[in-house]
């Protein structure tokens, strides 16, 4: 038997016990940090080590576990402010040390953090996009924008790189920096063709006979995120649950809890795009409910059920296949929920959204939020505003339900921020459905913003799922 000199023996008990200094993956060169609140850091070093960081005059140590974990918080920091957004501008330098080893994490810069995540209709890029030929994203030079994919690092959004860049996230992205002035970083975690089991984790609250692993593209591409801070999330999936109608809104319950449970920021806002439609709908099929109408009423009911849950509806952009080209106004209504909700910002939410109704005589009047400037107006296929139709237009996709349960094709006036709905073969009605089916194809309500009624029914969400 050999026997190893003593010297040799130490240098490979080193080896076998020395553990590379490192961040998590999230951590890379020309990151952005979320402002206004502790920021934290972690990684591996060797077991029972002291860590150090410094970020401009932060400064933090720790000691790393037995195991060699170790993470560091830094106090909520103040965001970068932008004069000029085609400018690149300067980041602090992250330092990370242990012993002899030192991490150098450059060009960090400070401002307000989302994670886009979902299917493919978040996951397309840019380049995969059709262009509006007024605004070809493809070309912008917005270096303070900032995306992280695993597979790129952080990027930003100028030429050659932006075509990386999803593009749902980008417009949200350009227009929260339109209006705050500050860098803005996304986490982009997005796979095509995925259903929202692949992206949960369980649910402690179901019976441990229903619990099930956590999803593949959770363990993929969420939990190497959890931690990071971040001021929320935006969700555009749904095209792969399409039959689960009704039922979503449980998947989609307990995927919002599930990723809230583990992220530690408490109920962190979780915005959701409304599918649109695709394909055609029957307009001779007065009761609707068909196709996409069922997941669009679980998506707006995880909007008024759950607490800080937002809602952008893209109802009006569809087409005849399952990518809406224009994904420019999507990021767009993401953005104006979140200006008005998370920022505060006076500017217009989202589209009308019911509120109530009242059964006048054989008239049901709809109320909305929202409404100011209620109108019929038509947007067309393309990527521009929605044009006002002449007056006397009619609202396609309106029906009415009789006292006897049948549904009715119906007409509609405009009074105010008020929708008032008839036919006036139904003396007692009892309930209104508007856009309620797969593809509603225009002219459509909306608002003086620009923005489009939700679709609706007035029945109870009770009574549409019970068994």
């Amino acid at each position: 038997m050999k026997f190893l000199s003593p010297l040799a023996s130490l240098l490979v008990l080193t080896a076998l016990t020395h553990a590379e200094l490192t961040c998590a993956p999230v951590f890379q060169d020309h990151m952005i940090l979320q402002q206004g609140m502790p920021v934290a850091v972690w990684g591996t070093a060797d077991a029972d080590s002291e860590v150090k960081l410094a970020f401009g005059k932060h400064e933090q140590s720790t000691k790393a576990d037995d195991q060699g974990n170790w993470k560091l918080q830094l106090r909520a920091l103040e965001a970068d402010q932008l004069e000029d957004f085609s400018k690149a501008s300067a980041g602090k330098n992250l330092r990370i040390s242990s012993g002899e080893e030192t991490l150098m994490i450059r060009d960090v810069l400070i401002g307000e953090v989302w994670l886009c995540s979902g299917q493919s209709n978040m996951a397309g890029k840019v380049k995969n996009n059709a262009m509006d030929p007024k605004d070809d994203l493809s070309k912008l030079q917005l270096p303070t924008i900032r995306q992280y994919r695993s597979d790129t690092g952080w990027i930003s959004a100028t030429e050659g790189d932006v075509r990386e860049f999803s593009k749902v996230g980008l417009t949200f992205a350009r227009r929260l920096q339109k209006e705050l002035k500050v860098p803005v970083g996304l986490l982009s975690a997005s796979v095509g063709g995925t259903q929202i089991h692949t992206w949960q984790l369980p649910d402690a609250s179901i019976d441990p006979a229903e619990k099930h692993a956590p999803g593949s593209n959770y363990l993929k591409h969420i939990m190497p995120l959890i931690g990071t801070s971040m001021k929320g999330a935006l969700w555009y999936q749904g095209e792969g649950n399409a039959r689960d109608g009704y039922a979503y809104f449980g998947k989609l319950k307990s995927l919002i809890k599930g990723w809230r449970s583990v992220w530690g920021q408490g109920e962190f806002p979780f915005l959701i795009v409304q599918l649109a439609g695709i394909g055609e709908s029957d307009p001779n099929m007065p009761d609707m409910g068909d196709g996409r109408a069922a997941i669009r009423e679980a998506q707006l009911q995880a909007m008024k059920q759950i607490t800080n849950v937002g809602l952008a509806t893209a109802v009006d952009i569809g087409g005849p296949k399952e990518h809406p080209p224009n994904k420019t106004d999507i990021g767009k209504r993401l953005a104006a929920w979140a200006l008005h909700h998370q920022y505060d910002r006076k500017i217009t939410a989202s589209g009308p959204l019911i509120t109530g109704f009242d059964i006048r005589c054989s008239t049901i009047a709809i109320q909305f939020k929202n409404a100011q400037g209620l109108t019929i107006a038509d947007k067309g296929e393309g990527f521009g505003p929605p044009i006002v139709c002449p007056p006397g237009t009619d609202l396609p996709w309106l029906s009415i339900q009789g006292a006897d349960g049948i549904w009715h094709s119906a007409t509609a006036w405009i009074e105010g921020d008020e929708l008032l709905v008839v036919n006036t073969d139904v003396k007692k009605p009892k309930n209104v459905r508007y856009a309620f089916t797969n593809r509603p194809k225009g002219p459509y309500l909306y608002n003086k913003a620009g923005l489009p009624a939700f679709p609706f029914t007035t029945e109870k969400w009770e009574e549409l799922t019970k068994e």
